[in-house]
């Protein structure tokens, strides 16, 4: 590998490689170990990566993806005050600005509930929290770890931002 010529191509198809098949680890991960339990995970098996300037970055299509992957705190979701306010019909007469309801799960299916000030000032709305599974590092070693045995000449480095 003492050609410059030779090397650059060589890294260039194992960045490649490293590209295709960084999503497909990731999967294959949250397959195999069904992390979530709920349809929410299902999603977060939707991932892009590409060849940036000698490394290759991995993505979700998903923006939840890093709080699935780090865990969330239990929190107050004032969040969901910040929703636009959009004109609604009470009883088929009166417009009024009004929140978007919310899904929700319950016992007997799906119920819609809209966020008001009063129920966050009572302690209503608190998402319990999530612990962390850090699929997102595992499934990486596992590439790195393959990636390793397939070309011990190499030395690869995961560094998550």
């Amino acid at each position: 590998m003492q050609n410059p010529e030779f090397r650059q191509a060589y890294m260039s198809k194992i960045l490649q490689e490293i590209s295709l098949q960084a999503p497909i680890y990731i999967t294959r991960w949250i397959n195999e170990h069904n992390p979530f339990v709920s349809r929410t995970g299902a999603a977060a098996t939707r991932w892009k990566a590409k060849v940036v300037d000698n490394r290759v970055e991995v993505g979700s299509l998903m923006p939840y993806t890093t709080w699935l992957n780090n865990g969330v705190r239990p929190h107050q979701m004032t969040y969901l005050l910040n929703g636009p306010l959009k004109p609604k019909i009470a009883f088929g007469k009166y417009p009024y600005l009004g929140r978007s309801a919310v899904p929700m799960k319950t016992a007997f299916g799906t119920a819609f509930r809209v966020p008001s000030e009063k129920a966050m000032m009572l302690g209503k709305w608190r998402h319990p929290g999530r612990k962390a599974t850090n699929f997102f590092e595992q499934s990486l070693e596992m590439l790195i770890k393959d990636l390793q045995s397939a070309h011990p000449e190499l030395t690869f480095n995961l560094e998550v931002a």
